[in-house]
């Protein structure tokens, strides 16, 4: 689950722990509503956007910490996109079944972006990314960019 609130500093604020505290929230453009599990653990978080505005973002901590053969997705949560396309490669490295140096991490992340492997998600204040964990194409697009020269330091 991913939950980006943005708005009045005290109603996301509120709109938080009442998500946090498992409550039901509709999601405008849903029909059904949203909750937080109770056997699931999330990270927070927030950044100040103006003068009493806030975005908060609620990520369940499995996407954004656990490498898992079975997850198929990684969600990459930073200040900017320069942080995030620096410190996302080694998380992505360890789900990764191709060898990758670290030093390839911007440029993968641009092949990854260029591949629509990598998304941005709307948001304020924080970026957040969801990157796709599809070995297959992942391997094709690492190949590709190891025989023709574009990873090769």
């Amino acid at each position: 689950m991913l939950l980006s609130l943005y708005g009045e500093t005290t109603m996301v604020r509120g709109l938080t722990a009442h998500a946090l505290s498992h409550g039901a929230m509709r999601v405008h453009g849903f029909s059904n509503y949203a909750s937080t599990s109770e056997d699931t653990s999330y990270s927070v978080l927030t950044q100040s956007i103006g003068e009493g505005l806030t975005h908060t973002v609620i990520v369940d901590r499995r996407a954004t910490n656990v490498a898992s053969s079975w997850d198929n997705t990684l969600f990459v949560v930073g200040s900017d996109l320069q942080q995030a396309k620096e410190g996302w490669v080694s998380r992505f490295g360890r789900r990764c079944r191709v060898p990758i140096k670290h030093s390839w991490g911007p440029r993968l992340w641009d092949l990854g972006v260029e591949e629509k492997l990598i998304d941005t998600c709307e948001g304020f204040g924080l970026g957040v990314w969801y990157v796709s964990l599809d070995h297959d194409r992942w391997q094709q697009v690492i190949s590709k960019a190891v025989l023709d020269g574009v990873l090769d330091d």
